[in-house]
């Protein structure tokens, strides 16, 4: 058990996220408080950190595009990426059809009803 320095509550250590700073190897607000905390914090600053995070795109779009094509190289990421692609399209067949077959009809009516 250990004392939230927010909240004041006593909680087990499964609450607290891993901190290498301090002596007990946890940081001193739960996981509750911390996320309320991060989630204040970005609520007032979020348009102050989009545009740091744009202006960071926009100085280094070159090693960013550079990083970009040497990790989609890497063969675990393709095979991960095929994984994740393929697990996706099973999960989403039926709609992935019912979509194509609506396009179609629309096509195949759009056809018939032009002049010719």
């Amino acid at each position: 058990m250990k004392k939230c320095a927010k909240c004041k509550e006593y909680k087990d250590i499964d609450f607290f996220n891993h901190s290498k700073l301090n002596k007990d190897g946890l940081q001193s607000w739960c996981k509750n408080c911390a996320s309320l905390a991060t989630k204040s914090w970005y609520k007032k600053n979020r348009n102050k950190m989009l545009s740091s995070m744009k202006k960071y795109g926009k100085d280094n779009r070159k090693e960013l595009n550079n990083y970009y094509v040497e990790y989609n190289k890497d063969p675990d990421h393709k095979r991960k990426k095929a994984e994740i692609n393929a697990s996706w399209y099973q999960r989403n067949r039926e709609d992935i059809r019912k979509r194509q077959n609506e396009k179609n009809r629309i096509k195949r009516e759009n056809k018939v009803n032009e002049p010719n």
